[in-house]
Parts: C-alpha cells; structure tokens; sequence
C-alpha cells in the first residue's frame, strides 16, 4: 500500500505504461520479446509487482462515478445466464415479451444498444438503505427474502415479509412519470402481478399470506405513498402464467410478439436497448419512413393496403377525437369554475400566471422607431433611448387535477388475531419437523 501510494505521489511517467518489476524497473526493460527475461542490475527475470497494478487501479478509480460503479457492481451480481435455463423472472411480468426475447435468446447478428440504467440503479442503492433500516428497527420482519417460483428456472427476492400480519411487501422508487401516474391510477399492473408472485411463492412454500403491498418512494423528495391488495391465488397464478408462457415460446423456438408502440412514441420502445434491430430504426431512415410504417407496412406502403388504409383512418379519428375532447375540457372548465376545494375524485386549484405582452412591445417599437426616422436630425432623441416597453400582466389560472389514488385507497385490515394465531401455528409446525 505504501509503496503504491509512493508511485502515485512520484506522477507518472511519461511513455510506455511502466509495468514495474518487483526490481523497480519497467518491463519493457527487461530482455525478451515478451520483455520478460533479465532486467538492469542483476535482475534475473520481470517479476510483477502489485503496487503498480494497485497504483493503477487507484488512479482509474479516483474520477469514477459513484452510480457507475453501482451500474458495474449490479451487472456482476446478476451474472451471466447458466446453460440450459432461462433467467425469467417475476420482475420481467408485465414487460414486453419481446424485449426479453433479445435478452434470452437473442437473434444473430443482434447488438444492443446502450441501456440508461441510472435511474434503476439509484433505486438499487436506495434499496439497500431501506432494508438496513427497516431489518434494524424491525427485527421479527423478514428482507430479501429469497424465493423459489414455480415453473422458472430463476427465483426470486421479495423485499419484505411480516410473519406476523401476513404482508408480503414489494419497494418501489419513483421519478416524476411514475409518480404522476400512480397519483391518478395507482400501481400499474405490472407491479401488482410481480408482487402477487412473490406472495404465491411464500405461500407454496407454507407460509402465511394475507396481504400484498406496493410502497412507493418518490426518488428526489423521499415522500411516500402505500397501496394494499388481499391477497388473491388466483390473480397471482394468472401472472405467473404469463412467464411460463413466454418460457414455453422461447422454449420451443417461436419469436414473441412486440408489447410497445415504437420508438418516439411509446417509453416501453423508446428506453428499450433492443429498439434499433425490433424496429429497423437504420433501414426505416434509408427508406424516408418512420420505423413503425416500415416495420409493420414494408419499405413501400401504398394506399391499396388495407393495413394501411386502417393505419391512416385511426389517425385521422384520432385526430378529431382530440379535438373535440379539448373544445369539452373548455366547455366543461368554464362550468366548473367554482372555489377551490376537493368534488369527488377531482381537486378545484387556483392561481396565476404571468404573461409578457411581446406582441404590443414591439407594435409600439415599431411606431416610435417611424417617428424617429419622420423626425428631423438635429432633433432625434439618442437612438438607444429608444427601447421596448415589454409590460407583463398577471392571468388567473384554474386547474383541475385528480386527487392522489392513495389517498382515496381503503385500508385492507389486518385481522391481526387470526394472523398471529396463523404464523404461530406455523411456527410450531416448523419446529416439530425440524431435525
């Protein structure tokens, strides 16, 4: 350690990478074409040493990021994919099938792209910080609990169980997408099925499952919001089916089908490293056509294609829906111009808005700039005195937003009695099997 502290303190050589020798000279040095033979002053032959290796490492490491490192660190622990088995997992519910396709048996010739992981890795390492906490302020709770899911090769980990109220508990951190959807819908699907799983594997396995929860962090405030579910075998075995299915296709050769709308469209498609072979994002450009035309339409789409016909006919439709559903949003926003306050499932917001008046600054510029250029010379104020009055006003604004799905969210009951009585039961049953 010292000695590679030595190396970095001295600066480093100008030339070839020094490779030292455990003689202090560099290897390139030392005789042989391998510069592996004897050194200067009796050296017999190029030993290695680690301090310059550690030097190395220091110094690549000292201008590392921290959330690249977590990138590096998450990619090793999850390994490559054994042979003969198929790293599905309860996490991959709800994704696109195709996407997991490219991942477990990618066609030839296929290079992903380069896929974004930091937002997935800072809720990693905000992971890892609630599980500390939560394991030390609640020892009888369960972390990391390592399942086996039936009928996949790869288990799985859910990230709290209680024993004692039955709840099986999955952690989510949010961006502001994710936030604002679940503020308007709650989880997505997708949540629910992978958790759902967790809870059936738990329950295979004899322990006891009353509830299923999704507790959400939002990433950059902290603030959480918690959604509950009973528990439900047969929701649960509905979406692990849905992996064994795809296992099945994947299985015997077939080529699942794309969950996403596109690129430039769908988030699915757009953060996905697979868009550019799925979508033939190259030939499409070549071709003057967007990737979804080419892809589902061929290089020539031509208007006696019924698929394409039915294309156009749905934009168009959609069109004038939009339309008419923002001449509603007005029609409907002046009726409800009421004080603020909460009407149902909608909340009543007011405030106000500044707007510069740009348009009549430079309408009035304009007149004052004739006037000066109509006004003899040797009475013209100093051009530069002449400047734009940009006056800004105030506009009252109304908004109608949802109110946040949690916090009309009814609470599951825990029936803590029947639970206790339950995992006792339990207890006592696993202590008189155990050797």
């Amino acid at each position: 350690m010292n000695r590679s502290a030595a190396i970095v303190a001295a600066g480093w050589p100008i030339g070839p990478w020094p490779s030292g020798c455990l003689c202090g000279a560099a290897a390139h040095l030392h005789a042989g074409e391998l510069h592996a033979g004897p050194g200067p002053d009796g050296c017999p032959a190029y030993r290695p040493d680690p301090a310059w290796d550690l030097a190395w490492a220091v110094l690549a490491a000292d201008e590392r990021l921290a959330m690249d490192d977590v990138a590096t660190h998450n990619t090793a622990a999850r390994g490559e994919r054994a042979a003969g088995r198929w790293q599905v997992s309860p996490s991959d519910v709800g994704s696109c099938p195709r996407q997991v396709w490219y991942r477990e048996a990618p066609p030839d010739g296929y290079e992903p792209l380069p896929d974004d992981t930091r937002q997935a890795d800072a809720g990693t390492a905000m992971h890892a910080g609630i599980t500390e906490a939560r394991a030390a302020l609640y020892p009888w709770r369960e972390h990391k609990v390592r399942v086996h899911i039936p009928g996949l090769d790869r288990g799985g980990e859910a990230d709290e169980y209680d024993p004692v109220t039955a709840t099986v508990e999955d952690w989510k951190t949010a961006g502001k997408a994710t936030w604002d959807h679940i503020g308007v819908y709650g989880p997505w699907e997708k949540a629910w099925k992978q958790s759902f799983i967790y809870a059936y594997a738990l329950a295979v396995a004899g322990r006891p499952v009353r509830r299923v929860r999704i507790r959400y962090i939002h990433r950059e405030t902290g603030v959480e919001e918690t959604f509950t579910r009973p528990y439900d075998e047969s929701y649960a075995l509905g979406a692990l089916g849905e992996l064994v299915n795809l296992v099945t296709m994947m299985e015997a050769g077939l080529e699942p089908i794309r969950a996403g709308r596109g690129p430039d469209v769908d988030p699915l498609c757009d953060r996905c490293p697979a868009r550019a072979h799925c979508w033939a994002i190259s030939a499409a450009k070549v071709a003057g056509l967007t990737p979804q035309t080419y892809t589902v339409h061929g290089p020539n789409p031509t208007a006696d294609d019924p698929q394409v016909v039915w294309a156009v006919e749905e934009a168009g439709r959609a069109r004038l829906e939009r339309l008419d559903r923002e001449k509603d949003e007005k029609a409907y926003k002046a009726l409800a111009d009421v004080p603020e306050g909460t009407y149902g499932t909608f909340e009543v917001k007011r405030g106000s808005t500044r707007r510069s008046q740009h348009k009549e600054a430079f309408e009035q510029l304009v007149d004052r700039l004739e006037d000066w250029a109509a006004t003899p010379e040797d009475e013209r104020p100093p051009l530069l005195s002449i400047v734009p009055n940009v006056r800004v006003k105030r506009f009252p604004t109304l908004e109608i937003v949802p109110v946040r799905k949690a916090s009309t969210e009814k609470p599951v009951p825990v029936h803590a009695a029947r639970a206790v009585a339950e995992a006792l039961h339990q207890a006592r049953v696993e202590a008189e099997v155990r050797p």
